[in-house]
Formats: structure tokens, sequence, C-alpha cells
């Protein structure tokens, strides 16, 4: 897609509810369940606010922006970044039962990258392979369906389970910056790009992670469906 063209398709699918709804399945085809967009009435939904600010403030340290959420923000957030971003899209995370269980999103989107974003598996009981089948169903969905040519990801370098899950599906590490830590003015802790990569004021590193379309589809080939 052209980038004008993407940008058009975006807005459309999150004007409309329901109408972006992709089904994921493991490796053995058994379906898992559903990434839903996020649209524009969303961030009146009490219990996705609540669930949000629940999970961000439990996982909190897997974040560059440290802060107290609460349902306010959450609404804040989902109004003005996640729905209102030209360049973005937030997905839920729903089980076979259709519970809100996660969720999982791109940043930066043009006609070739985009980034990985707010990933989130809220209920851990669900386990890597429900994740890790998600997870791939978005990347689909940005190499068959957005045709972009390149997907990344940040990872602090204290998420572990981040770096395996990415690894997992083919994700290389390609640069690691070390990150200062500072404390803005209404205490939010920042994790940011040192400006002395010598001596950091932190001793977290951010971890970019790389995965191209071509490498993607040797492993897990596209959807004709998609096409």
């Amino acid at each position: 897609m052209l980038l004008s063209e993407i940008t058009i398709q975006l807005s459309a699918w999150k004007a409309s509810p329901g109408a972006l709804r992709l089904p994921f399945s493991n490796a053995s085809g058994e379906q898992l369940g559903h990434l839903i967009c996020v649209g524009k009435d969303d961030w009146l939904d009490e219990e996705l606010a609540q669930k949000i600010a629940e999970w961000r403030e439990r996982d909190k340290l897997a974040f560059a922006t440290r802060f107290i959420p609460d349902v306010a923000k959450t609404k804040g957030y989902l109004q003005h970044v996640a729905f209102a971003g030209k360049d973005r899209i937030l997905f839920r995370l729903t089980d076979m039962d259709d519970m809100l269980v996660g969720h999982i999103g791109l940043a930066n989107i043009n006609n070739s990258t985009a980034d990985l974003d707010n990933l989130m598996l809220g209920n851990r009981d669900k386990g890597l392979e429900f994740i890790h089948a998600a997870e791939i169903e978005l990347l689909h969905f940005c190499f068959d369906v957005l045709g972009v040519e390149r997907v990344a990801a940040d990872v602090l370098s204290t998420n572990l389970g981040a770096q395996l899950l990415h690894r997992s599906i083919g994700f290389k590490a390609t640069v690691k910056t070390p990150l200062d830590s500072k404390i803005d003015g209404s205490g939010t802790e920042v994790l940011s790009p040192a400006q002395d990569v010598a001596a950091p004021t932190s001793d977290i590193n951010n971890i970019r992670f790389e995965l191209e379309m071509l490498k993607f589809h040797k492993r897990f080939p596209p959807n004709p469906a998609n096409r």
C-alpha cells in the first residue's frame, strides 16, 4: 500500500467497531482467540481502561516510561493516541470466550516499516503459546495486509520474556543502546538514550529487534486470504 492508502485504511478500521477482527491459532491449527481493533468509542469502555491500567501498573518495569496509571489517563491514551494516531493501531487480545486477556499494537506505521507497540499479556495463565500465536497473526497483518517490509520492536534488557518471545518468531537483535534514567516533574521515571554512553545513569539498555518480511515468510508463509 501507499502511505496515504495505509493512513486511510487505518482510520476506516478504527472508525467502524468490529470491522477488523483477526483470528489466531496455534501451530496445530487450534484457534485460540482474536485480535480486535480498538475503535473510536472504546475509550468509553470502563473494563478496557481499568484492565489496561491494572496491567500497566503490574508490569510497569517493562516500559521505558514508568508512571502511576489510572483509568482517566488510560481513557485519554485510548482516545487521543490509540484512536487519533494516524500511524498506529491497537488491538484487544481476546480468548475464545471473548474475554479480554491483553493487548498489542503497532506504531510508526509507514509503507515500509512498523514498530510493535504496547504488548501486554494481562492474563498470564494463557501462556507463551497464546501470545506467540497472537504476535504471529499481527505480523501477518503487517506483512500481508499493510505490505510493510520490516517490523521492529524496542525491548528493555531487563524484559527477558519479551526478548524470548520475539526471538522465537525470528526477530534478531540489531542495536543495543544504554539508557539514562530521569524523574520528571510529575514523578514519572523516563528511560531515554544515554547522553554519555560510557557513563549511563541506569544499568538498563534498550534492545532493538528487527524482522524482515522475507525471513518471516520462510517460517510462516503468507495466508492467501489476506492478499
